[in-house]
Formats: C-alpha cells, structure tokens, sequence
C-alpha cells in the first residue's frame, strides 16, 4: 500500500506508511537510503526468495522511490491519506 497513490493496495507486503521510521529493509538490511535504493533496484540480490519483483529500474530511479519513501507519514489512527 502507498499512502495517495490510487489502487496501490497489494497485501503482498506491508504498508508503505511510516516507512523511514522502521529499523530495517526486507528483515536483512538496516534501513539507509544506500540500501533501500539496493532494495528497490534489485530485491533479490538482497532476498533471493522475495515476492519483490525486480522492476527494471536504473540506480537514480531507485533513488528517487527511496527518497519518496522517506517522506511517508501518517496521521495518528489513519494508515494512509488518499
């Protein structure tokens, strides 16, 4: 799920919300915008047997989707904003 994205609200991961505030990535690696971006480009060379496909994206894509996730935050008893 990504909070204001319409249709975005696949129940293969967790929500999206409060992402910059978890402590790591795909229960392996710590949370920094390095290896977040590493997530995003290539999920498996992280977590071989994730459910995370690999999009195709270029490293300053990945970048990009890491810094947005940064910004996530929600309302006090409201997962996402629409």
């Amino acid at each position: 799920m990504v909070p204001g994205v319409q249709g975005a609200r696949g129940l293969v991961g967790p929500p999206l919300i409060y992402f910059s505030q978890r402590t790591m990535i795909a229960g392996e690696l710590p949370n920094t915008p390095e290896n977040l971006a590493l997530w995003i480009e290539h999920p498996r060379s992280v977590e071989p047997k994730t459910a995370m496909p690999d999009l195709g994206l270029s490293k300053d894509q990945a970048y990009d989707i890491a810094a947005y996730l940064y910004t996530l935050r929600g309302k006090e008893g409201q997962p996402w904003d629409d």
